[in-house]
């Protein structure tokens, strides 16, 4: 961009595909059931911070892809027993911020606790069983 003859410089948006590895990404999005196919990707996906468009890209075929992220057999549920708490930015910042990590409204982010502090604090929050 030109500011008075000066060239500026634009910071452009974190690219959202830019960790997800493309060849599994369409190898899931033919995983039947929204619900278990959002969990086999958070599973494989953990500490990366995933943007509402790439679930919404990941469960093409489902009338409410969101839903399929939440608790009520959604994959919160899937998770939780196996040790995995799948976190939003909307409603588990300050908890993403103990760990570390400052999501917007529209990420979401999967976590295995990596000590028993941790664990303690998913535990505490009703994230993991």
């Amino acid at each position: 961009m030109r500011n008075g003859g000066h060239v500026t410089e634009i910071d452009w948006p974190p690219n959202r595909w830019r960790e997800i590895d493309m060849a599994r990404f369409r190898e899931l999005r033919n995983i039947r059931g929204g619900s278990r196919r959002a969990a086999i990707f958070f599973t494989e996906n953990q500490r990366k911070i995933v943007h509402r468009k790439v679930i919404q890209a990941l469960l093409h075929d489902q009338d409410d892809p969101m839903k399929r992220l939440r608790g009520n057999k959604g994959a919160r549920d899937l998770l939780a027993p196996t040790g995995v708490a799948l976190l939003s930015g909307t409603r588990d910042g300050p908890l993403l911020r103990t760990f570390g990590y400052n999501l917007t409204g529209q990420e979401f982010m999967a976590v295995s606790p990596e000590d028993a502090g941790e664990a303690q604090l998913l535990r505490a929050a009703n994230k993991i069983v």
